[in-house]
């Protein structure tokens, strides 16, 4: 029996949040209701929010940046890029942005259907000839762009040697195979469903129109380069150095994610800088060269019960001005960019951990909502409740204390680790799952834990 709910690495470049950082869906992004979003009383608030997800075991750290309407920027850094060595975020910290990716992916195809290079509605098959007689070859670029292609969100044959690092492994003739192979589950429309794949396929599209340049070097010269950002994917000696540590939970470490074939779906690295003024592009599209690019990336190409879609952006209805939305997750960061051009509001944030930070979404939707506090608890209190547990089927788990002694972390063979807030000095909460650890009360010496997850209790005894 399966104890608890893996978290699998094809969350990927994500796609929206959930709850944490499970499948992502559109449903969850964030919406800007509050009036008075350019007032010091939103912008304390936003950072007190990201201020207490650190301070209560939810992020690691945390780069946000606002712009408010009156196209004032401020930038603040929380947390730590590195717990163990007790490193701070700074505003030269780089993240990866995950599948913010994705509307930099959709921004060069923009680009290149204005300047005449393509069609929104061309065919894949025009560029792969391969594929003229397979399914995949009746998908068009705007379908690829806007999640309507029917494509899944990953291939079927990933198989990676480091599920912490998935997709290092996966090549370019696995990835052609799959597309040979593939086959429509239902004619047109498809209709919406979030595919990382799409974007791997549309940045192939791109790429080969740029000859002899590969994703990141076609990115760069038509899209970063006009716009005077330092994005990237490949670091130098001095950027690895100022890369944030990954986290899979608060603190502890995972792999960077290398995404090779999928790069136009994730792989580009960026500070909170650098993102603050993508999104300030995309504000004031007219003081850049790439204006008529930018526009047509805002515009409505996809629209569904589900969703609403410009090209790589999610897009929602407001009194105040429509407001396009994205936001990724990788093993260890995730990403999130709001801006709203008739306001001229934005909120950009980048975390070096896989958890959102909770309370945002509903603090835009104008929702109550209180971040829980961590019970505090001294190293020597913590230490009480490590060891080995077991219970009657033979599942096992281990509890140590995580880098930085504030936690308890869970061990389990073949899942990440888990990270565990006290709620009290007997009950800890998990930080990622709805799921909880209780400990028996009044006893100096722990022999046994319950675990509480969907409504049933598995007891475990210590192992002496």
């Amino acid at each position: 029996m399966k104890i608890l709910l893996s978290v699998m690495f094809l969350i990927l470049l994500s796609c929206s949040t959930s709850s944490q950082n499970k499948n992502r869906s559109v449903s969850n992004i964030p919406i800007i209701v509050n009036s008075d979003l350019a007032s010091l009383t939103w912008v304390d608030k936003v950072r007190d929010i990201s201020q207490d997800s650190v301070d209560n075991g939810y992020n690691a750290g945390i780069a946000l940046g606002i712009i408010d309407e009156s196209g004032k920027q401020s930038i603040y850094t929380l947390g730590k890029m590195n717990v163990a060595k007790d490193k701070p975020i700074l505003k030269s910290t780089l993240f990866e942005i995950a599948s913010i990716t994705k509307v930099l992916t959709s921004e060069l195809l923009a680009k290149f259907a204005i300047e005449g290079k393509l069609n929104l509605d061309d065919k894949v098959s025009k560029f792969f000839p391969s594929l003229i007689n397979c399914d995949v070859g009746r998908i068009t670029l705007r379908e690829l762009s806007t999640h309507s292609s029917g494509l899944p969100r990953m291939p079927n044959n990933m198989n990676p040697k480091n599920p912490t690092n998935p997709y290092t492994d996966y090549t370019q003739e696995q990835f052609m195979s799959f597309l040979q192979s593939y086959k429509e589950i239902k004619s047109k429309p498809y209709g919406y469903h979030y595919s990382n794949l799409a974007f791997a396929l549309l940045g192939q599209i791109l790429t080969n129109l740029n000859l002899k340049k590969d994703y990141e070097e076609t990115l760069k010269q038509e899209i970063l380069t006009k716009l005077n950002m330092p994005m990237t994917i490949t670091l130098t000696g001095n950027q690895r150095n100022n890369f944030a540590i990954p986290y899979a939970s608060t603190s502890v470490e995972t792999s960077h994610w290398d995404l090779g074939v999928f790069n136009s779906a994730g792989g580009v690295r960026a500070t909170i800088q650098d993102l603050l003024d993508f999104a300030q592009a995309q504000l004031k599209p007219e003081s850049t060269s790439l204006k008529e690019a930018i526009l047509l990336t805002q515009e409505i190409h996809y629209k569904g019960k589900d969703a609403q879609l410009g090209l790589g952006w999610y897009v929602r209805n407001h009194p105040d001005g429509l407001i396009y939305t994205k936001d990724g997750g990788t093993g260890g960061f995730s990403s999130l960019i709001i801006i709203q051009p008739k306001t001229g509001r934005a909120l950009t944030l980048l975390t070096n951990n896989s958890n959102n930070v909770p309370c945002l979404v509903e603090f835009f939707k104008g929702e109550e909502c209180r971040i829980k506090k961590t019970y505090s608890m001294s190293l020597k209190q913590l230490e009480r409740f490590v060891g080995d547990f077991e219970n009657d089927l033979g599942n096992k788990m281990s509890i140590v204390t995580s880098q930085n002694n504030k936690f308890l972390i869970v061990n389990i063979a073949k899942q990440q680790p888990w990270v565990l807030r006290a709620e009290s000095s007997t009950i800890f909460n998990f930080t990622e799952i709805d799921a909880k650890i209780v400990f028996p009360e009044d006893s100096e010496a722990i022999k046994s834990l319950t675990l509480k997850q969907d409504g049933k209790d598995f007891i475990y005894k210590k192992i002496e």
